[in-house]
């Protein structure tokens, strides 16, 4: 190939890359490196500075009013009005891209554990589009009311659901519980497989939930006679993993607060194109007998 052509095809990579309107970044990302090894401590912590910078760019549109109703919800007896946040986050979540970047690494050690960080320059643009109608899941409960029976968890409703999808997909399941705080319920330690087969009645998770002997027992405090939860459930055409510092590092990968996981589900959600994600949300009330 003659320079010349090589340089012209420079050019115009070089233009068309640049001509959707965007905006470079400054982000890091860290991430906590118990159990991995060091790349993938530092990839993690990549995907964290990326999803900052998208989120920057991008989620500015909806994280206010999102952040702002939390907190006044949070601090509320009644935090029954958080299943209806909850449910518009991820419709009302438009997604970025990043075309162009720098990156390089750092360690650092906290309480004899290494921290990779990530340090990220991004070039971020807002991408357009429109959800896949043929692509859809959709969470199946029998009923919407369970009780709390007992201090014994075991001896309390076990909730029942069923998850179907319309194509082959990759299933994220969220419990918002009535604590102030959001569990990752699928995948997790022990069901890390979270594919989703059209051509199977029965799910692989499913079979492995199942003997495992994994229910989902309800739960009051003792001070609360009734409860209000919810079900995220995000399905992805492409495995893409969400990540989260926030997550407890004892096996449950719980989430703290609704605000917290607000932000992380949001900063996993921006990266993703619309006509790859799908969500269903089906919420459920708990009382005491």
């Amino acid at each position: 190939m003659k320079l010349k052509t090589i340089l012209t095809i420079f050019i115009l990579t070089s233009l068309t890359c640049y001509s959707q309107e965007g905006t470079w970044v400054e982000t890091t990302g860290r991430y906590l490196g118990a159990n991995v090894t060091p790349d993938e401590g530092k990839a993690r912590a990549l995907d964290l500075a990326r999803s900052e910078a998208i989120k920057i760019v991008v989620g500015v549109k909806v994280t206010e009013e999102i952040y702002r109703n939390v907190s006044e919800i949070s601090l509320s007896e009644n935090s029954s009005g958080y299943i209806d946040i909850f449910s518009r986050l991820s419709r009302s979540t438009s997604n970025g891209k990043i075309i162009d970047e720098k990156h390089s690494f750092t360690t650092e050690i906290e309480n004899n554990i290494p921290v990779y960080v990530a340090h990220l320059n991004a070039y971020v643009v807002e991408e357009k589009g429109e959800p896949d109608p043929g692509f859809n899941v959709k969470i199946n409960m029998p009923k919407d009311v369970y009780y709390a029976r007992s201090k014994v968890l075991s001896e309390n409703d076990a909730v029942e659901f069923d998850i179907r999808a319309s194509k082959d997909c990759y299933i994220y399941l969220f419990n918002i519980m009535s604590s102030d705080s959001v569990q990752l319920i699928l995948p997790n330690q022990y069901v890390k497989n979270n594919f989703y087969d059209t051509n199977k009645d029965e799910q692989g998770f499913e079979k492995m939930m199942e003997n495992l002997g994994m229910k989902f027992n309800v739960y009051l405090p003792k001070n609360k006679n009734f409860g209000k939860e919810a079900f995220l459930v995000i399905a992805l055409k492409e495995k893409i993993d969400f990540i989260s510092d926030n997550l407890s590092k004892d096996g449950l990968s719980i989430i703290p607060t609704y605000k917290a996981a607000m932000t992380d589900i949001m900063s996993w959600l921006i990266q993703i194109p619309v006509d790859m994600r799908t969500e269903a949300f089906a919420s459920f009330e708990i009382r005491r007998r």
